[in-house]
């Protein structure tokens, strides 16, 4: 999965929050990244298949470099749909299944991710349609810094509604299907 770094969001920041230092930028950029996929859950991946070994209930969830699962968008155990906190409880790193198998079973699993704090960018995929959009949080909290120099209410107020939107938006996208490796739900027959 290519990956475009924080840096590449500088020329939407530095212009806008004038005298700010780089490295400031750099860690709000990443900070309105974290929060716009952990409150969009637009950032989709299908992890490698889980195994668990006859009487393991505990299988470890492989996520890309830089990244954290957020949350579990579906679990699927030998191909049937498990409900959480029923058939199993997640971590960010674990599936925990709540009955032991009694033999080797595998399942899929869906996943919602947010970047790592040693993440050093998002996949291309999500930096070409919403950098922009990620900026503006940055902005926004940067133009919220009472005391710097740059300190902006107005322009604060401004950024935060564009990036609040735009979170919406992302988790409209999502949840209609439209997210990297979407959600796909059967329909449901009503007669």
């Amino acid at each position: 999965m290519a990956t475009t770094t924080w840096d590449t969001l500088l020329p939407y920041v530095l212009p806008i929050v004038r005298n700010v230092p780089k490295i400031v930028a750099t860690n709000e950029i990443k900070s309105a990244a974290k929060a716009f996929c952990e409150r969009s859950l637009f950032w989709r991946e299908t992890l490698d298949t889980l195994v668990f070994p006859e009487g393991i209930s505990i299988a470890e969830m492989e996520v890309p470099r830089g990244a954290i699962v957020c949350k579990v968008i579906s679990f699927k155990l030998e191909g049937v749909e498990k409900v959480p906190d029923v058939h199993y409880t997640a971590t960010t790193s674990e599936i925990i299944l709540v009955d032991t198998p009694p033999r080797q079973v595998s399942g899929v699993v869906d996943v919602a991710l947010r970047p790592a704090t040693s993440a050093t960018g998002l996949p291309d995929i999500i930096m070409e349609e919403w950098g922009d959009d990620i900026a503006k949080g940055a902005v926004a909290q940067l133009k919220s810094m009472a005391g710097s120099e740059w300190f902006d209410a107005a322009g604060a107020q401004v950024n935060h509604e564009l990036f609040e939107q735009a979170v919406a938006n992302a988790r409209r996208k999502a949840l209609v299907g439209l997210a990297p490796k979407n959600l796909q739900v059967a329909p449901l027959r009503l007669w």
